[in-house]
């Protein structure tokens, strides 16, 4: 029994440890086609419409992450109002058992 209830941390750790790797090469593996892509432009001869054309996928990037910031902000504010909302919830479900309870005694 201890070797099952020691195995739990161990298996999410492993899976959290292959999980940060697995993002660490697909990071370089983007860095690597990045890379790739430059020195094939600057051997290509089209180098400034390139850097235009990344610079508009850039801003892009940039736009999408602002508006998934800002949706990720309403919806941890929506989570916190829901937990007060459950909380309270709770509060007056207590305090009606309690009045039934005085009610019935």
């Amino acid at each position: 029994m201890i070797l099952k209830s020691a195995t739990g941390p161990l298996l999410f750790q492993l899976k959290y440890e292959r999980e940060k790797v697995s993002d660490q090469l697909a990071e370089l593996e983007m860095k690597h086609q990045g890379l790739q892509e430059l020195m094939e432009t600057l051997q290509d001869g089209k180098g400034a419409a390139k850097v235009a054309e990344w610079h508009a996928k850039m801003q892009d990037t940039r736009l999408q992450h602002l508006k998934l910031s800002r949706q990720i902000g309403r919806l941890q504010e929506q989570v916190r109002m829901m937990r007060v909302g459950l909380w309270l919830n709770g509060r007056l479900q207590l305090r009606v058992q309690l009045d039934f309870l005085v009610i019935m005694c």
